[in-house]
C-alpha cells in the first residue's frame, strides 16, 4: 500500500504534464470555432443556400469558411455535397479526404456524424470515372493523382469503423 502512494506521489510530481508550445493555443482556437455563433450561422447558411440550389452563393460561402476554418471537418463535407449536386464526384471525393483527416467521426457508425454510407457510394463512383477516364487516356496525370487519392480513400474507408 505504501509504494502505491509513493508510486502514485512520483508520477504526480515527475510527470511533465505541460501542453507543447503553441499547442493550447491551437485547441483553443479550434474551441473557439466550434463554439463561434458565427461558424455555426455560416454553416447552416451554406446548408441552406445548397439545398435552395443557388450554387453561386454555396460555393463562395464555403471557399470562404474552408479558409477561415482551416481545422473543421464541416464545411469540407458541406462541400462535397456541393459537388455531389453538380454530379462531381470525384470533386466531392476529395472534399471528403480533407474531412476524414480532420474528423473521422464520420465514418464511425457510433456518431451522429457518420455518413459513411454515402461517402462510400461516391467513391465508388469516382473510382468508375477514373478508371474510365485512364482507359481512354491511360496517361492522363490529373487522373493519375487522382487514382492515387482513390487508393488513400479506398483504405480510410476500409480502416473506418463503419460497414
Amino acid at each position: 500500500m505504501l509504494a502505491l502512494a509513493v508510486l502514485l506521489g512520483y508520477l504526480i510530481f515527475a510527470l511533465d504534464t505541460t501542453a507543447l508550445p503553441g499547442l493550447q493555443t491551437h485547441l483553443n482556437t479550434v474551441s473557439a470555432q466550434t463554439a463561434s455563433p458565427e461558424y455555426a450561422a455560416q454553416l447552416k447558411t451554406a446548408q441552406q443556400l445548397l439545398a435552395a440550389g443557388n450554387m453561386e452563393k454555396t460555393k463562395s460561402l464555403l471557399d470562404e469558411m474552408v479558409a477561415k476554418y482551416l481545422y473543421q471537418a464541416a464545411p469540407f463535407m458541406v462541400m462535397a455535397d456541393y459537388h455531389i449536386h453538380l454530379q462531381e464526384p470525384i470533386a466531392a471525393m476529395h472534399a471528403f479526404r480533407q474531412a476524414l483527416d480532420l474528423n473521422m467521426d464520420y465514418l464511425e457508425k457510433k456518431t451522429s456524424l457518420y455518413q459513411g454510407k454515402k461517402i462510400k457510394n461516391i467513391v465508388r463512383e469516382a473510382e468508375a470515372q477514373i478508371k474510365l477516364a485512364l482507359a481512354a487516356d491511360a496517361a492522363d496525370p490529373l487522373m493519375l493523382e487522382n487514382r492515387k487519392e482513390l487508393y488513400y480513400m479506398l483504405r480510410k474507408l476500409a480502416g473506418g469503423c463503419g460497414d
